[in-house]
């Protein structure tokens, strides 16, 4: 009879919950350990010849110790090693503007990250068409600070003709408003109606904000008005030399030698991309209670199907997480395998034959 052996490749399985169908991969394993333990009670003689000898002993069971190594770090097993809880990141493109307080040789993490542009006392370019008292004044402003906006322009179009409706076309970073008029041609758009129809439009929404001029309240006619740019848009402080951008993070570096006043508060406008991920909140539960389940064969013994089932097992990190290692980082875990009803044992181990 050949010798045999045990070998094993496989891989490691984390169930859903106790009893679940559903198992997820673990991934690389190192190690899976399992270690029943039985405490001894001997009792010793202390008669002329014996002394000291077990003259009887009984073993009686203890917990099971499990012990799992893990390669494979994939944010399931980085959820399970910080035990934590994840939630998804879903973030669509925008711009966002604020007020920071900003020191030199200091870092300024903003809320987002994929930045795309960044404006630290940029100005935003803006435009007013109509008049205040007439309750058609109109303020058109860029919705992002800087230079750029003084490139678009806004039309106000008379169309010359009868019964024309309100339509707008967006070209570039042209905006024009096609007024609406009546049977016998005359405008007959109120400001308060544009306003309504260019904040609807997304091609208006992305270069622009419509508002009421000061106490003007949208009720009165508009008139016709050439393109007009955007005036009045500024830069602000120098990008690579006041402060640094770390788009990819979503970080503002002031250097020592910024001109930006130390210590003062600047308002920042910038603008980001989309982007997904998933933040794990670290320490949200005490320990993990999963089955295991191991599916290979043994090399050991001609390839022959195994199948080891814990069948519950309350783990914990035996390890820390050392997220500064030069080599390539892995979990540890140990728990205590548990019995569940209706299972005549904590785990099992099945052999099916070639």
């Amino acid at each position: 009879m050949a010798n045999e052996g045990l070998l094993l490749a496989g891989s490691v399985k984390f169930g859903k919950t106790v009893g679940s169908n559903i198992w997820y991969p673990a991934g690389e394993t190192d190690k899976l350990e399992i270690q029943p333990q039985s405490d001894t009670k001997s009792m010793t003689s202390k008669a002329e010849g014996s002394y000291g000898q077990s003259v009887n002993a009984v073993a009686l069971p203890k917990e099971i110790k499990i012990s799992v190594v893990l390669k494979e770090v994939n944010r399931k097993n980085i959820v399970r090693a910080f035990l934590g809880t994840d939630t998804d990141i879903n973030v669509v493109a925008g711009s966002s503007a604020g007020d920071f307080i900003l020191e030199h040789g200091s870092e300024l993490a903003l809320p987002h990250k994929k930045l795309l542009t960044v404006a630290i006392k940029a100005t935003f370019a803006s435009v007013v068409t109509g008049i205040v008292v007439n309750n058609n004044a109109l303020n058109w402003q860029a919705v992002n600070g800087g230079i750029a906006g003084n490139d678009i322009t806004v039309a106000l179009v008379d169309p010359g003709a009868n019964d024309s409706a309100l339509s707008i076309v967006v070209t570039d970073k042209a905006i024009v408003i096609n007024l609406a008029t009546d049977s016998g041609g005359v405008i007959t758009s109120t400001a308060l109606e544009v306003l309504t129809a260019a904040m609807a439009d997304n091609n208006v929404t992305a270069l622009i904000n419509v508002t009421n001029k000061d106490t003007s309240n949208g009720s009165g006619l508009l008139t016709a008005n050439a393109a007009t740019n955007l005036t009045s848009g500024s830069a602000g402080f120098v990008e690579g030399t006041d402060y640094l951008v770390n788009k990819r993070d979503g970080i503002i570096i002031i250097p020592e030698t910024s001109t930006i006043p130390d210590g003062s508060v600047q308002p920042i406008i910038y603008t980001y991309a989309a982007y997904k991920g998933f933040k794990i909140d670290g320490a949200t539960k005490p320990s993990i209670t999963v089955p295991i389940k191991l599916n290979g064969v043994n090399l050991a013994k001609d390839n022959t199907p195994v199948e080891v089932m814990i069948h519950k097992v309350m783990l914990s990190p035996s390890k820390g997480v050392d997220l500064m290692s030069s080599d390539y980082v892995t979990l540890e875990f140990e728990g205590v395998a548990q019995l569940v009803e209706g299972e005549v044992s904590p785990f099992s181990y099945t052999e099916i034959e070639v």
